[in-house]
């Protein structure tokens, strides 16, 4: 699990040593040395992180010897299986193709209206990258120890261990998620002109960043839910299903991006693509969720629903003080590094002591033992 630590850290070192060089004002386009940096520096962090598991694997005693012959060792099933995988890809990316165009579309619409949009595929990308770092810090986390314990469980055909360890880990990630996600929606837009208003990047364009986050925070819960389903599927050795589910995904997003599109004003259609996108994945888990529920004999619904009801009533409090906070300092602050910065510290801290007590009242088993 922190293999990618390494990575990441390699990462913001290139990016330091490319602003380095890159110097104060500079302006595209970038120098090919620069370009050079910025791709073999992201290509060391991954050797490096390959680097690190292999040491890991040696120490766990294990040992790679290459074989010539192909009989038995399970190509057949990986190229089936990487076949569908491959699809689920391309339908992943026909839904990125889709957003950039809808989101291109705005844009030249907003110019010959004389607006200027300033939320195109660029603001939904930076956007998407924040709201990416929760899922990608908790629940990938705990989906890496996950699946070969629930893959292992799947290969001995043990139902009932396979549903204890998606619910567990569901209900174990929601415990940070849900209140995280209700945090990022309302500090979306400080948050996005601390990370982003610098440069070319106006404070009225991070604004505009800061809105396309806040909607997809609200979609963090089910896109993990999601995610998480698919990993059941992946322990199953089911590929196919999950690429079949991305065909419904992808025509949810689809409509409700060329809906977002016909309906709003150019400078609110990647608002509302990055709805639908985030709308796509409840569409997603409740069809993943039933197909899994009959393979499974449930899935410990009544105990994971539960638990996110309770979840989503302990964080009303904390939504109620952080909304305050948020008032407070636009109020008697105004924009500013000091508003910026203290109305996320502030109703964070506080929304954060608010969500315990009221977990604590509701009895929410994983408060207290993360076991359950």
């Amino acid at each position: 699990m922190w293999a990618p630590v390494l990575n990441n850290l390699v990462i913001m070192a290139v990016g330091g040593m490319f602003l380095w060089a890159a110097g104060p004002g500079s302006e595209p386009p970038v120098p090919d040395a620069q370009l050079t940096l910025l791709g073999a520096g992201t290509a060391s962090g991954m050797a490096l992180q390959a680097l690190v598991l292999f040491v890991a694997l040696r120490r766990s005693g294990y040992r790679w010897r290459p074989r010539i012959d192909l009989r038995g060792s399970g190509l057949g099933e990986a190229l089936r299986t990487a076949g569908w995988m491959m699809l689920y890809t391309l339908l992943t990316q026909a839904g990125l193709w889709i957003t950039t165009n809808i989101a291109n579309a705005a844009n030249v619409a907003g110019i010959e209206q004389g607006r200027d949009v300033g939320a195109g595929i660029t603001a939904y990308n930076l956007a998407y990258q924040l709201f990416q770092l929760p899922y990608a810090i908790i629940a990938v986390s705990l989906i890496t120890v996950l699946l070969p314990r629930m893959s292992a469980h799947a290969e001995d055909r043990d139902w009932a261990a396979v549903r204890s360890d998606f619910s567990r880990t569901l209900r174990i990630s929601s415990f940070v998620l849900v209140p995280l996600s209700f945090a990022i929606a309302m500090y979306a837009v400080p948050l996005s002109v601390l990370a982003f208003a610098r440069g070319s990047i106006s404070v009225a364009d991070a604004t505009n960043i800061g809105q396309i986050l806040a909607v997809m925070a609200l979609g963090l819960v089910p896109f993990t839910v999601f995610q998480l389903m698919l990993r059941v599927y992946f322990a199953l050795g089911d590929t196919r299903t999950p690429a079949i589910i991305a065909v419904a995904n992808l025509a949810v997003h689809s409509a409700l991006a060329l809906t977002s599109y016909l309906l709003l004003p150019p400078d609110r259609v990647v608002v509302g693509v990055a709805a639908g996108f985030m709308f796509s994945f409840v569409t997603g888990l409740t069809v993943a969720g039933n197909v899994l529920s009959r393979r499974l004999g449930g899935l410990d619904g009544r105990h994971a629903v539960g638990t996110l009801l309770r979840l989503h009533v302990a964080a009303v409090p904390s939504i109620a003080a952080g909304l305050g906070v948020l008032w407070i300092f636009d109020t008697y602050v105004g924009p500013g590094l000091v508003g910026y910065v203290g109305a996320p510290a502030v109703g964070c801290l506080l929304g954060a002591l608010l969500f315990l007590g009221a977990a604590r009242l509701l009895r929410v088993p994983e408060l207290t033992s993360p076991r359950n």
